[in-house]
């Protein structure tokens, strides 16, 4: 997620918990992206954070499930071959229309998610700036997400609110 964090005007979350909170230290993403998790007790506290965000950005997990139900946009990244759920060769979701799908173009391609990603957020940030924007960014990250390009099974366990194990939420000014 390290070329998420480049994009300027974003402030960023984590609201991963368990083990994994660790990752934002582990990664160095510390003073870069703000550990919530021990703010977090329950879905309930997680569903209140998400509200206090203005976008959250998760690979398949709860949090973007959690966003979606909220009405919160949410970007959702997925693996090449993801759940049927997600149907096939669209952009969007049938079950939360406040999501936007960014999938793996080849297996293990997560750079290519995250360079889509970053050119999305980067147009975000420069509509906002212009007061065109739809919607101010927040982040729940994933440290997890393997960015080197390699062939990589396993999805990364993170968000980004970004959500999750560690890609980002984008957090907007209300923490």
């Amino acid at each position: 997620i390290a070329p998420l964090l480049t994009v300027p005007g974003l402030r960023w979350v984590s609201l991963q918990v368990g083990p994994r909170a660790a990752d934002v230290s582990q990664c160095g993403f510390d003073g870069q992206i703000e550990n919530l998790s021990d703010r977090i007790r329950d879905w309930g506290d997680t569903a209140d954070l998400v509200a206090s965000c203005d976008f959250v950005l998760s690979v398949d997990t709860g949090v973007a499930h959690l966003a979606g139900a909220l009405g919160k946009p949410v970007w959702t990244l997925l693996h090449h071959a993801a759940d049927w759920r997600w149907l096939r060769g669209r952009e969007d979701s049938p079950w939360y229309p406040t999501m936007r799908l960014f999938r793996q173009e080849h297996p293990g391609n997560w750079l290519g998610v995250i360079e889509r990603v970053r050119g999305a957020l980067h147009d975000l940030v420069t509509d906002r700036a212009h007061g065109t924007a739809m919607l101010n960014m927040s982040a729940h990250s994933s440290s997890s997400a393997n960015t080197t390009g390699a062939q990589d099974q396993d999805q990364p366990t993170g968000h980004a609110v970004l959500s999750s194990p560690l890609l980002p939420i984008v957090q907007g000014s209300h923490l």
